[in-house]
């Protein structure tokens, strides 16, 4: 058992409040220690999203993990971390980005369907099966590469193009059955994230000799909260 935990709240589109995220610690007879971390400029409607002004907001938030996250964890290694995200998926991959591969972090999804951040109980619950197609070919020059992630819903390779001109290549990663909150407790969800830092892994590999690259993720995850 950690000997407390840092939880996380990345609150963009709703708010997330304390009695919330504490209600998903252990239950072990006591309050557990911990820490909270709000990373919150202000709630935008999803159809205001065009107020949002994510360089901004990547600033600030890295700011927040430099400054104040990772100084803490760095004096308490022994706890753990949860995150709760009400977030575009660009702002959450970023923060990803700045908090680094150094620490594990237990993500909590907001499930629509009965609006709380409880992971299933049910212990036999079918893993979920994901298909990839990822970079195999060597490129010798300059590419824009699209990285296509669907559980959720699906998209077509024609409407994309549409929206990034002139990209070279499509890679992707889906699951078998898309749906609403499809993932039902941490291990599908680490399992898919896992399968998706392979996809990135496949294109630092095959073409990292190239000197310039982009990358446009277009993710049809579990709603925006990831």
């Amino acid at each position: 058992m950690p000997n407390g935990y840092v939880i996380i709240k990345h609150q963009v589109f709703g708010e997330i409040t304390d009695t919330e995220v504490l209600q998903q610690l252990p239950n072990t007879g006591s309050i557990p220690a911990y820490k909270i971390f709000d990373i919150k400029k202000e709630i935008v409607s999803m159809d205001n999203i065009e107020r949002l002004d994510s360089f901004e907001y990547r600033i600030y938030q890295k700011n927040v993990i430099d400054n104040e996250i990772k100084p803490f964890l760095e004096a308490h290694p022994d706890y753990d971390v949860l995150y709760f995200g009400t977030a575009t998926i660009p702002l959450a991959l970023h923060l990803g980005y700045c908090f680094g591969s150094w620490k594990d972090v237990n993500v909590f999804l907001l499930h629509r369907e009965h609006m709380s951040w409880n992971w299933s109980k049910d212990e036999n619950v079918t893993p979920l099966l994901s298909s990839s197609e990822y970079v195999k070919e060597e490129f010798s020059g300059p590419i824009d590469v699209i990285y296509k992630v669907e559980a959720t819903y699906t998209t077509q390779d024609d409407e994309l193009k549409n929206v990034v001109e002139n990209a070279s290549k499509i890679i992707s990663l889906s699951l078998d059955a898309f749906g609403k909150d499809v993932f039902k407790n941490q291990e599908q969800l680490k399992t898919f994230a896992h399968q998706f830092s392979l996809g990135l892994d496949s294109v630092a590999i095959i073409i990292c000799h190239v000197q310039k690259r982009s990358i446009f993720f277009l993710p049809f995850l579990s709603d925006l909260h990831f």
